[in-house]
This record gives structure tokens, sequence and C-alpha cells, in this order.
């Protein structure tokens, strides 16, 4: 036997061994990923699931319901009133699977990100399918008076709250590459918009939409306000100023947490005040006024994550250079190539 031929048997029990170990690999880094989005597409709807995840009251319903309790089960709460939530919802999960993928990003590598971006998407898109079924179902479609035309009130309720969602799922998906894959000057914008979200997410807990509350309901949903600028603050931190980009990077996240909330404030407003809905420049209007109101907020809020952010930046350089953070991207794994000559 030659040696060429010595060497194909020799080295083909091996590369047949090898075959499955790396396909059983490849099969644990996509389960992992697709978990991992799973879940924390899960954990964003964890508010509106401990409600009872019935559909809110409609306005246009079919038929007439009093108690929310009859109303059937929706995956999300389609409503006017519920806009803020609803994206809270979405964006808080998206941001769950982004951080966490990015934590993961060194042992599943890119297939495993993908991975969670598909079971986010697959979740979320079933999470709308459903509630739009449920709501399609329950409204008067094509018998209620609309603009006149063809289309009734209840079709371009149905379309408006598609379409938002839609968008809104694609904006989560969005911020998981950005949070997972992105540089620390991009990622640290991303994760300003997560942070706006998640203080509204917050607030489900304890005083969901078009709910009566206490005054301790109240106030301790008020404090869920402050979510937004540690969280920032601590991304600032972390992400540090050390290079142009960072620095950038900063100064955007600071203007999305100066102007998210005032935005969110005057989209639910706008929304939910049906008496200007034939009027679209009046509501315009008013949604403006309410921007403008919550906008000083913003400026404290800024301020609090600057200061949060200086600190931090501080305090880890303070710290040990071996231990010394080098952002929001999780450490590349060691080398498992073989030791160089004068390691021998």
């Amino acid at each position: 036997m030659s040696s060429g031929e010595q060497h194909d048997h020799m080295s083909a029990p091996t590369q047949a061994g090898s075959t499955p170990a790396t396909g059983s690999g490849a099969g644990t880094t996509l389960g992992l990923g697709a978990a991992v989005g799973i879940v924390g597409a899960v954990l964003g709807l964890l508010p509106w699931i401990v409600t009872g995840m019935h559909l809110p009251l409609q306005n246009l319903w079919e038929t007439s319901v009093a108690d929310e309790r009859d109303m059937p089960i929706a995956f999300l709460p389609f409503n006017q009133y519920f806009l803020t939530f609803l994206a809270a919802l979405l964006l808080t999960g998206a941001g769950i699977v982004g951080v966490t993928a990015r934590r993961l990003h060194p042992r599943v590598g890119r297939q495993g990100v993908f991975a969670a971006f598909g079971g986010l998407l697959l979740v979320q898109v079933v999470a709308v399918v459903q509630t739009t079924v449920v709501t399609t179902a329950g409204l008067g479609m094509d018998r209620t008076v609309g603009t006149g035309g063809a289309i009734s009130a209840s079709e371009i309720y149905v379309v408006a709250l598609v379409v938002g969602s839609a968008l809104t799922v694609l904006l989560g998906a969005g911020l998981v590459l950005l949070l997972a894959l992105a540089p620390d000057g991009v990622a640290v914008v991303a994760l300003a918009v997560v942070a706006v979200a998640l203080a509204e997410w917050l607030r489900g807990f304890v005083l969901p939409p078009a709910t009566l509350s206490t005054g301790l309901q109240s106030t301790i949903a008020g404090w869920a306000w402050w979510v937004a600028p540690v969280v920032v603050g601590l991304g600032i931190a972390v992400t540090g100023v050390r290079s142009a980009g960072r620095v950038v990077g900063v100064l955007v996240a600071l203007v999305v947490l100066l102007v998210g909330p005032a935005l969110l404030t005057a989209v639910d407003g706008a929304a939910g005040m049906r008496v200007l809905a034939p009027y679209p420049l009046e509501l315009v209007a008013f949604g403006s006024g309410l921007f403008g109101d919550v906008l000083g907020r913003g400026l404290v809020a800024v301020v609090l994550a600057a200061v949060i952010g200086w600190v931090g930046i501080a305090l880890l350089r303070r710290r040990p250079t071996g231990r010394r953070s080098t952002g929001l991207r999780a450490s590349d794994p060691p080398s498992s190539g073989t030791p160089s000559s004068g390691a021998r």
C-alpha cells in the first residue's frame, strides 16, 4: 500500500467521526440561540401575561361587552389606549434578546445570534397574527361607518394597529442585531431605545393602561420613569468615551433619552383623544403640546444619565488594567491554537 493510500485510509475515519461532532456543535449553537430569542420574546410579554391577556374593551366591538374578562384571549393588547404599552412589550423583549445574545456571542457566534433573531421574530409575528385574527373576528368589519367611502372605521382601526405593530417588530429585530453585533458606539444607542421602552414595560406591572389606580400605584409607577436614565448611564459607563465613535454614540443615546419618553407620551395622549380624531391638525397640535410638556423632564433624565456615566467611567478607570472593561462587547474566547515555539 502506498503512503498516499495509507494516509487516506487513516484519515477517513477521523474525518467521518468529526462530522457528527461539528454538526452537533452547530445544532447546539442554533438551539441555544433560538431558545434565547423565544424566551426573551416571551419575557417581553410578561406584563401583559400577568394581566390575564384578555383583549382590552373595544369601542367598535360588534357586541356589547361590559367586563374585560369576557373578551377573548389575545397575545397582544390591541387598543388605541395601549399603544405605548404595546410597543414596550415588543421592544423590551427585543432588548432582552439583544443584550443576552451580545453576552453569548463569543460562545454562539453569528449563527447563534441570527438564531436568536429568528426566535424573537417567530414569537412576535405569531403574537401579531393571533391578535389580529381575534380582533378582526370581534369587530363589526364592513358594518361601521368610517370615512364615507368603502373603508369602514373598523378596518382603518385594525390596519393601523397591525401596521404599527409590524413596524415595531421590525424595529425590535433591528435592535437585536445592533445590540448583539454592532460596535459599542452604536450598541449604546440601541440600548437607549430599549431603556425608554423598559420604563413603560415596568410601569405595566404596577399600573396597566386604562386602569384605575391608587395613590401608591401611581407613585410606584412614577419611579419606573427613572429606570431609563439609570440604564443609559450604566451603558455609557461601560461603553466609555475612548474613541470618536463612542463619543458620538453616547451623545446620540442622550438625545434618544431626551426625546423618546416625550414622543411616547405625545403619541399615547393623541391616540386616546377620540374626540379629536376627525380633526388631524388639532390632534397634532394636542400631541405637540404634550411633547413639549414632557421634554423638560427629559432634560433631568439626560443630566442624571450623564452623571452616572461619568462616575462609572471614573470608577472603571481605577480598576486594575487586567480587569478593566473593554466596552459593551463581550471579550472573544481564548485561542485554542497550538502554543508558540517560545512557550514550548
